[in-house]
């Protein structure tokens, strides 16, 4: 008379029911669990030794898509500051053209060569940072126009139009007032 196999996990034996054999032992359908979530599982994956099952394995040991957050199983790619996508995911994240090739990561966003040269372009245009109005000739001092000399937080000038009030000569270096500080009456050490 044969044995009739036992269960690995319950060691009860398995008689006239459904069975799996895995992993070199005999199991009832529902004891054949998933060792993360416990449900009785078909397929599996091995970690440690232990079956998981297919969701469970995709959540803790794939990495996932930057883009949609779902886990790469098969192949990904990967930017240059090692963010992973699935290919059909790494596209621009202006246009949503697919990268074929050459791409760009511009503030932690992948761009193609063409929305990476607009933004070029745009931030040329705005890379000059607004510091106030000079005092002398009333115009916005902007950083891409060049040195701004700042008197004090509400006191700014153009490094053109810092000049002496007597030689009219530009003011490099050390000045003088010609009475208080509030008289705005800057002169060279020349004319002081």
């Amino acid at each position: 008379m044969t044995e009739k196999p036992t269960c690995k996990k319950c060691s009860k034996p398995i008689e006239g029911e459904a069975s799996i054999n895995a992993l070199d032992a005999d199991w009832h359908t529902s004891c054949f669990t998933c060792s993360v979530c416990e449900k009785p599982i078909q397929s599996y994956f091995l970690k440690d030794g232990k079956p998981i099952c297919k969701d469970d394995y995709n959540q803790k040991f794939l990495e996932a898509c930057t883009k949609c957050s779902k886990p790469i199983s098969g192949s990904k790619l990967t930017d240059n500051v090692g963010k992973h996508y699935h290919p059909e995911c790494f596209t621009c994240t202006t246009c949503n053209v697919k990268m074929d090739g050459q791409f760009f990561v511009r503030n932690n966003e992948i761009k193609c060569a063409q929305c990476n040269e607009q933004l070029k372009v745009s931030e040329k245009k705005n890379s000059g940072k607004d510091l106030g109005i000079c005092f002398f000739c009333s115009k916005t001092c902007n950083t891409s126009d060049g040195p701004v000399i700042v008197i004090n937080p509400n006191e700014r000038y153009h490094k053109d139009c810092f000049k002496c009030v007597k030689c009219k000569t530009l003011i490099q270096g050390e000045f003088y007032t010609l009475s208080d500080i509030r008289s705005k009456d800057y002169v060279c050490m020349s004319c002081s």
